[in-house]
């Protein structure tokens, strides 16, 4: 007959004559309570018995749901530092909101990450870096926008009430030209 095992270290339970104490005995548990986790080992996507909120978390639980969290925000700073990359010439005030949020993100990671709270400070470098960079970027491109804008405003007055007055390809092509040399006209 095989000896009876222990489930959380695999050494031979003792029957109560060998210890009396019952320190190495299994504690008896309900039908209820075996039934119950029986059915949570075999489902390994099932919620647990208690809310987290109510459970008492470990020291290295704590230590890593703080790196996910400070992780999530390096990992943040990074996607929203490479959006804004991409919408820098697309979507200037785009880039611009987008940038913001990376450089916000990835300076409050990489603090964390400098006290000892986890995270990639890879991450939240990089992600400081990118959003730094679309920020600029876009804050260069709206200014830029703007200027232009207001330098040939009469221009594009003109160019709006041509093209409001044609129905034809050709015509839009005499406007485009039109505009053309009038903004050339005043460099």
């Amino acid at each position: 007959m095989r000896a009876a095992r222990s489930r959380s270290w695999g050494l031979p339970r003792r029957s109560g004559l060998d210890d009396p104490g019952g320190t190495w005995a299994r504690p008896e548990r309900s039908k209820r309570q075996d039934r119950s986790a029986a059915r949570a080992a075999e489902d390994e996507f099932a919620p647990p018995s208690r809310p987290v909120s109510q459970r008492q978390l470990s020291a290295g639980d704590q230590a890593a749901e703080g790196a996910s969290s400070t992780g999530g925000r390096g990992l943040g700073a990074l996607a929203c530092g490479f959006l804004s990359l991409l919408f820098m010439v697309l979507v200037p005030a785009l880039g611009l909101i987008l940038g913001a949020v990376a450089v916000a993100l990835g300076l409050s990671a990489r603090s964390k990450v400098l006290r000892g709270e986890g995270g990639s400070r890879a991450q939240a470098t990089f992600g400081v870096f990118a959003g730094g960079v679309g920020l600029a970027v876009s804050v260069g491109l709206l200014i830029a926008t703007g200027v232009f804008v207001l330098h040939h405003a009469t221009d594009i007055n003109q160019l709006q009430r041509c093209v409001s007055h044609t129905h034809t390809f050709r015509g839009y092509e005499v406007c485009q030209q039109r505009f053309t040399r009038a903004a050339h006209h005043h460099h």
